[in-house]
Order: C-alpha cells, then sequence, then structure tokens
C-alpha cells in the first residue's frame, strides 16, 4: 500500500514544551491531529469544519468540546467559528521556513483562505518564528472581516505590498486569440482550469485566468491542441509526490509552474516526477535526493 501526502516535522522539544506537558493525553492526540491533519498547510492556517475533526477522530461532540476548550484557552490553538478557520501559533516553531519556495508555497495556501478574524494572530507567529520570510508570507495574507485591517496590519508590521500581475477573470468557455504567427487559436481556457481543479485535489485550486495563464495556456495549446494531453499532465502531477512536497527542499508545484513553460509540461506528461516509472531520478521515492 502507497501512502502520499505532505510530511510534517514534529520536533522532539514538541512533548517536553510547558503548554504540552500540562495537557491530558486526548488533548495532546488532538493537538498533533491539528499539526499534521491532511486539512493543513504549510502555514498551520487552515480551514477545519469542526465536524471534519468529529469524523476523522471518531469523537463526540462533548469530547471535542473538552479537548477544543483546553487547547483555546492555553493559546495552543486559534479559531474563528464564522469561516470555520484555525491557526496554530507556534506551528512554524515546530515546522520552519527553511527557503524561500517554502515561503511562497505557505502563501499560496493562506491566499485562498475566506475572510476571518485571525490574520492579526498569524502575522503575530510569523513575525515571532518566521520573521526572515515575513514580506513573503504576508503575500498571502487573506482578509479580516473589517475592510482596512489587512492594510492596517501590514503597515503595522513593517510590509509593504509589492505591484502584482491585475487579475482578470475572463471564464467564457472557449476563447478566440490571434498570436503573433497569426494562427487563430480556440483555446478551452475554462475546461483546462476546471480540470485542473478536478483532477490536482493536492495541489491549491485556481480562481482566475489571468492574462499571463492564458499566455501559457495558449503556448502549451498550440503545440498539442489536444485537451486529453493536458489531462494527463495533470494525472501525472496529482501522482507525483515529488512535487507536492515529498523532496529535499520541500518545494511543491503549483498550476502556474506546470504550464509555464514546455520543457516543465513535457517532463510531467512523460512522467519524469513519478519516481516509480523513472529509476534514474536522483530522487528516491519519497523525494529525497540521492547520494552515490
Amino acid at each position: 500500500m502507497s501512502i502520499s501526502g505532505r510530511y510534517v516535522r514534529i520536533a522532539t522539544k514538541f512533548w517536553s514544551d510547558e503548554k504540552v506537558v500540562e495537557l491530558d493525553t486526548e488533548t495532546k492526540l488532538l493537538y498533533l491531529y491539528f499539526l499534521s491533519c491532511p486539512h493543513s498547510n504549510m502555514a498551520g492556517y487552515y480551514r477545519l469544519p469542526k465536524p471534519y475533526i468529529i469524523a476523522d477522530l471518531k469523537l463526540s461532540d462533548k469530547q471535542l468540546g473538552k479537548g477544543f476548550a483546553k487547547l483555546l484557552e492555553r493559546g495552543l490553538v486559534k479559531y474563528c467559528d464564522n469561516s470555520s478557520i484555525i491557526l496554530i501559533p507556534n506551528y512554524f516553531k515546530y515546522n520552519s521556513i527553511q527557503n524561500i519556495n517554502q515561503a511562497k508555497g505557505a502563501a499560496k495556501r493562506t491566499s485562498e483562505l475566506p475572510k476571518n478574524s485571525l490574520i492579526e494572530d498569524y502575522l503575530k507567529a510569523v513575525k515571532l518564528y518566521a520573521n526572515n520570510y515575513l514580506k513573503e508570507l504576508c503575500k498571502g495574507l487573506p482578509e479580516g472581516f473589517d475592510k482596512g485591517l489587512r492594510k492596517e496590519l501590514l503597515e503595522r508590521f513593517g510590509n509593504t505590498e509589492t505591484d502584482t500581475e491585475p487579475e482578470t477573470d475572463t471564464d467564457t468557455d472557449t476563447e478566440s486569440d490571434t498570436d503573433t504567427d497569426t494562427e487563430k487559436l480556440d483555446v478551452p481556457y475554462k475546461k483546462i482550469k476546471e480540470m485542473y481543479n478536478e483532477i490536482c485535489q493536492s495541489f491549491t485550486p485556481i480562481r482566475k485566468m489571468t492574462d499571463r495563464r492564458k499566455k501559457h495556456i495558449r503556448a502549451r495549446w498550440r503545440e498539442e491542441k489536444d485537451i486529453e494531453v493536458f489531462k494527463r499532465v495533470f494525472e501525472n502531477a496529482e501522482k507525483s509526490q515529488f512535487m507536492q512536497g515529498d523532496n529535499d527542499r520541500s518545494w511543491t508545484a503549483d498550476f502556474d509552474w506546470i504550464i509555464k513553460n514546455d520543457t516543465n509540461f513535457n517532463k510531467i506528461l512523460e512522467g519524469k516526477y513519478n519516481h516509480d516509472s523513472n529509476p534514474d531520478s536522483k530522487y528516491n521515492k519519497r523525494g529525497m535526493r540521492v547520494v552515490n
């Protein structure tokens, strides 16, 4: 049986943390679940409706309420009931950001979160445990219920946002584009977007089809002109543990990387990142670098 999924580091100092030592066994299990459950992300700041917890751990409402209350009381977790968002304030303490790519990956995850009341708590946690990557992590800051709070917090924490590419959301099913080579292409942008979101469940879903994404998709479509090719690429990406962060840099791919150029696209199509079909890879099946 193969087990796929993201690996989470639980430091041995977890067990000697003064706040953890005081917890009973069931509450420690609940806390470990919050740190490593399949709904979590690289930032410890994610959506987790309480019914998910009950179903995963086979708990009663009373059991969950008791353990949850203890963790909230000790400040080990924060929870926004309005949006079902949970925050582990010291997540980066146990799973520190190692490089800029990890910071970008975490920012991508948090940028998908709905409005919630925990953004100030998240920024405090970043400042405390991941201050070297504050600017990058702030790029993925979700909106708060107070429309002006996000901007106020960014200014308070000394971060200035850089200009980003304007987002355009024109999801017509098929669009015609006239390229520089005068070839007219009917590119099924919406269908490709929906196919990616449906197949690549382990990756961050895409919400908008920006002009930059259309440009890269159009280039890949010009080469193939076959929706089944895109489907195979997305299926191979979903099978690849390496592309999902199981590698020596904890790097994760995303839609933009997949379609960025023909090299990435064709390597995925050929199964180069599927370790079982690529015995000559410098990474083993767990995505770790092999040293000869």
